[in-house]
């Protein structure tokens, strides 16, 4: 005999779920979870709706529509909605229904799983699935929940909305579809490396990397709805749009802003753009000449030097779970069973002290394991002189 809600669930029996709805209805499991997540994990969409003809009728139910659930054991943190789990186990017919009846379409989910090899890498990211119900619908589903309070600039727990996301992975076609249904194209994103950036700024230098058409077409579809040219990097010394166009696009970037004429300006007026090795030059002065044959933690390079911890400056905070990995590399490096780091690259700063250009996580590393010397390179300079 089935003597749980949950059992006759999760096997199908609509007899016995009907004969429990009345007095195990209120049977709400840990975090949360109730018959209604159940249901709609399982794909019973007739359990699903006689739970919902339950609840409106009786009106004297533990848990509504939109009750959340978070459950939490040794390897896993999942939270979410009856709707967020028929999404996510491909149910469509049963979020349809969920939709139509009241669910709301912009709840959260949130998916951690310490079981995944990514978290034993420490890329606790990767191991971490999260985000807004409607943002996992189809284009029938879209529709459906655009007519049902669906918000286009709905964040998920890392304050992204679907348009960042879809930025980040060059969708074009996802992208000018929530750009015509009103997304917020001046919105600012975190940055792993330059902190908070305007939306225009970040599909740049995805442009950059990926130097492919959709990543192009992405930054097209940002200026052509109305992305601001001036709005500033917040972190990262005032930086526009343009500024970094003209300091590392392409050419095809600077044509895309309009910025040929001014590059031709700059050529006619014979800006001369130098590069210098400063090795051997100003604000080298406080760098060992003396390297070691070897690092437990550094690849040796010709251009390789030695400085103290205390001279070098930071590009910005590190990210603590980059620090956790680096140091396991790190680790395994000097114990000879991992890759030794390159060296890391400074630029000198007018105060005698250097500022860290590549390897900022490998630095906070170095200090946290008490480390007080580091082995790094000095990088070539930009000087631009106008005549």
């Amino acid at each position: 005999m089935i003597d749980s809600i949950y059992k006759a669930i999760q096997i199908g029996s609509t007899k016995d779920m009907k004969k429990l709805l009345a007095q195990d209805i209120n049977d709400v499991l840990d975090g949360g979870w109730n018959p209604l997540h159940e249901a709609c994990k399982v794909g019973n969409i007739k359990a699903v709706e006689s739970i919902l003809k339950y609840i409106k009728k009786s009106g004297n139910v533990s848990f509504d529509i939109n009750s959340d659930y978070e459950c939490i054991d040794l390897y896993s943190d999942n939270r979410g909605t009856a709707l967020t789990e028929a999404l996510l186990n491909g149910h469509k017919d049963i979020a349809k229904l969920l939709i139509v009846n009241g669910a709301n379409v912009n709840a959260t989910y949130y998916n951690q799983n310490s079981n995944r090899p990514e978290w034993f890498f420490c890329e606790y990211g990767l191991a971490t699935d999260s985000g807004v119900a409607w943002w996992l619908s189809d284009e029938e589903l879209f529709k459906l929940c655009l007519a049902h309070g669906l918000e286009i600039d709905a964040e998920d727990n890392n304050e992204n909305t679907a348009l960042i996301h879809a930025v980040k992975s060059s969708k074009i076609k996802k992208v000018t579809q929530l750009l015509e249904n009103g997304a917020n194209v001046n919105l600012y994103c975190q940055h792993e490396y330059m902190g908070k950036i305007p939306v225009l700024v970040y599909a740049v230098i995805i442009h950059m990397e990926q130097k492919s058409e959709c990543s192009f077409n992405v930054v097209k579809a940002l200026l052509k709805h109305g992305a601001s040219l001036s709005a500033k990097c917040l972190d990262c010394d005032n930086e526009t749009v343009i500024d970094i166009v003209m300091g590392q696009g392409t050419e095809y970037l600077i044509e895309l802003f309009g910025l040929t004429k001014l590059a031709e300006n700059i050529a006619t007026q014979k800006r001369m753009i130098e590069f210098m090795d400063i090795d051997n030059t100003y604000g080298t002065e406080n760098i060992n000449e003396n390297v070691p044959l070897s690092s437990p933690y550094f690849k040796i390079t010709p251009n390789s030097r030695m400085l103290n911890l205390k001279l070098l400056v930071a590009r910005e905070p590190a990210d603590p779970e980059r620090v956790v990995r680096a140091k396991i590399l790190m680790e395994q490096a000097s114990a000879g069973v991992g890759e030794k780091r390159n060296p890391i690259g400074i630029v000198p700063l007018d105060n005698g002290k250097f500022r860290v250009l590549d390897g900022n996580t490998t630095l906070q590393a170095l200090r946290d394991m008490g480390e007080t010397v580091a082995i790094v390179e000095v990088k070539q300079v930009m000087l631009i002189r106008c005549s």
